[in-house]
Formats: structure tokens, C-alpha cells, sequence
């Protein structure tokens, strides 16, 4: 029963990491009585985090969410929407954790040089990179802060720079 945080929580992870850790719950069964863990799911963004919630309510069993229905009264599945830069949030209340998910935004230059991004490359500079790279970082940190000793974070960023990827694990 580990407790996981998705610490940017996009949907699709979250509904992976759900499936790897209540893999015995069906929608409209009834929860194993021995169910063990807890996945808290982040997102940042206000809006995004209301998407969130939508999209694993329809796709996750209701029982997950509710806090009658598991042993303990806690829901299995809980949502926050906290910038993990910060201490004394909500995601801290939570812990600690065993494992913690960690895709930090990032300047997504893979997208802007396809195009695909807003602005595409006219919105990159290398001062955009040192703050995300800054940011990433403080985040690194604060989710080291929050795992249970011999837990685990998992650090992935879709950004090319080295800056914002082994640059941040390097430093």
C-alpha cells in the first residue's frame, strides 16, 4: 500500500499510476476490504485541476473518492492543487510519500521548434530556461522533502536544454 504523489499531475499519469495501484478495483464492484495506498494527484492550475478531477471521476471507480467506503475513512484517490515550490502545503499534509511522480513545467522547446507551441521559438530565451531550470530545482528539493526514507522520485521534463534536465539532477 504506498502512498504516491503525481506531483504535476496531467491526467494520463495519474490514470496509470491509479492502475498500477488499485489494479483489483473495477468500476461498479466493490472495493477489496485489504485495499492499501493512497495516490494524491497535483495540478498547479486551478482549471486544470477541476479537468483533472472530471476525467479521473469518470474513469476511476467512485469508491476510490469516497470516504465511507474504504477502511480507515480516507479517500484512496485525493486531489490537491498546490505549487510544490512552496512548503506547509496540502501535498505536505499528505505525505509522506513512498513514491512521488515529478514532471515540473518546462519551456517545452521540443514543441516550439515542431511549431506546436504558442509564440514557437520567438517566445525562447536562455533566460526562460534559467528560470524554469531555478524552479525545477526548488521543486526537486521540496518533493525530496516529502518521501518517506527509502522512497523514491521519479524526475522526467520534456525540455531539450541540459539546463532544465541533467543540469537540475547535476545540481
Amino acid at each position: 500500500g504506498d502512498t504516491v504523489l503525481d506531483a504535476c499531475a496531467n491526467g494520463i499519469t495519474s490514470l496509470v499510476l491509479a492502475g498500477g495501484l488499485f489494479p483489483r478495483c473495477p468500476r461498479g464492484q466493490a472495493l477489496p476490504h485489504d485495499l492499501q495506498g493512497r495516490l494524491v494527484c497535483n495540478e498547479m492550475v486551478k482549471s486544470k485541476a477541476s479537468r483533472l478531477q472530471q476525467t479521473m471521476h469518470t474513469l476511476l471507480p467512485w469508491r476510490l473518492f469516497d470516504v465511507n467506503a474504504t477502511a480507515g475513512h480516507a479517500p484512496r484517490v485525493v486531489f490537491t492543487s498546490v505549487d510544490m515550490a512552496t512548503t506547509s502545503n496540502a501535498a505536505e499534509r499528505l505525505g509522506p510519500y513512498d513514491k512521488i511522480l515529478l514532471g515540473p513545467p518546462c519551456t517545452e522547446d521540443k514543441e516550439m521548434l515542431r511549431g506546436s507551441a504558442p509564440g514557437g521559438l520567438s517566445k525562447w530565451s536562455a533566460a526562460t530556461a534559467k528560470v524554469n531550470a531555478e524552479r525545477q530545482l526548488k521543486w526537486l528539493h521540496n518533493s525530496l522533502w516529502l518521501l518517506r526514507e527509502g522512497g523514491v522520485v521519479l524526475y522526467f521534463t520534456r525540455a531539450l536544454s541540459v539546463e532544465e534536465g541533467d543540469g537540475v539532477i547535476q545540481r
